[in-house]
């Protein structure tokens, strides 16, 4: 019922006077009232139905649901320091943390991206800076938290009979295109530093992960052809170079990059044997683990020592698993 007739059933049958006018008024504001529980009765009615159906059909969530800061902290690592913003006439590469993250640990990452790549070849830093970013998330936290996480589809050309996939029947590329709006290779900050304050690490003070994930990414994304290629040569030439040869030529380059920055203490079954020095002792310093690959993988030397080094190989990272 409208209003307005409400107020024209009232009319003639309240007095004008002042008390009839108030009792007028009393009863007006009762029957709108009255009208508005019920409305409000049967629309709730209407949809509860509704309602239990969406719930039905509602998926899980596809992780635990918490609250997160959604703010980031930045800092962006050039080949002479680490800035707070970004520079505007340089190369840099961004890293992200979240909210989180302790400040010491996010210092920490942001200073360790710098040492892998003060010495590198400038023009090998200006493909790092304009093809990865790096994130740090905590121990409870998730990597899809960067929204350019998201796993990219590579865009890829190869000139396998039959097929177009990463690998060949052989297991080696022949030739790569890659598609990667906004990669950012991430990381936890329980690994960098190495399960203090309560954080975890997946690798227990074993591994520095950020170091191999780094080393990854060049592989994958940075790295030219010919230089992927001659890392594809060294490691076939390695089979018997190594007392456990690595699965693949990632995987050789990830642990090559790890023992060239001292930046594992892994046994000789997760390393190949790549720390590992004379008389089945693990190297001591970062020279000594650099010597010892020179002495038994040259390829694998001069390939590191051309990425990290610019040929300058006793220029040390002073890098190490967790305090740098």
């Amino acid at each position: 019922m409208e209003t307005h007739q409400i107020h024209e059933m009232m009319e003639g049958v309240i007095p004008t006077t002042e008390d009839g006018i108030r009792r007028k008024t009393y009863i007006y504001r009762a029957m709108i009232l009255v009208i508005v529980v019920v409305s409000f009765l049967m629309l709730s009615n209407e949809g509860q139905g509704e309602s239990s159906s969406l719930k039905i059909s509602q998926n899980p969530p596809l992780r635990p649901e918490r609250q997160i800061d959604t703010s980031f902290q930045f800092a962006w690592v050039t080949q002479t320091g680490v800035h707070v913003t970004k520079p505007a006439n340089q190369s840099s590469i961004e890293v992200a943390a979240t909210a989180a993250v302790y400040t010491y640990a996010f210092n920490q990452g942001s200073r360790l991206v710098y040492l892998l790549v003060r010495y590198m070849r400038n023009d090998t830093f200006i493909r790092v800076a304009n093809t990865i970013t790096v994130g740090i998330f905590n121990s409870d936290e998730f990597p899809s938290d960067f929204p350019e996480y998201s796993p990219v589809e590579l865009e890829c050309k190869y000139m396998c009979p039959d097929h177009c996939s990463k690998f060949c029947d052989d297991g080696l590329p022949i030739a790569m295109k890659w598609s990667y709006p906004g990669r950012r290779m991430v990381v936890t900050a329980g690994n960098l530093l190495c399960g203090q304050d309560g954080q975890f690490d997946p690798e227990f003070g074993e591994m520095n992960l950020l170091v191999q994930d780094f080393a990854e990414a060049l592989v994958k994304f940075v790295l030219p052809l010919d230089v992927v290629n001659n890392i594809i040569a060294a490691y076939n030439s390695s089979r018997t170079t190594w007392d456990l040869h690595p699965s693949n030529y990632i995987t050789y380059f990830r642990q090559g990059t790890a023992t060239w920055f001292a930046a594992t203490s892994k046994s000789a079954y997760e390393t190949g044997g790549m720390n590992i020095c004379s008389n089945a002792r693990p190297c001591i310093t970062e020279i000594d683990l650099r010597r010892n690959i020179k002495t038994r993988d040259v390829p694998l030397f001069d390939i590191l020592n051309t990425v990290y080094n610019f040929e300058r190989w006793n220029m040390t990272g002073n890098i190490s698993i967790c305090a740098w």
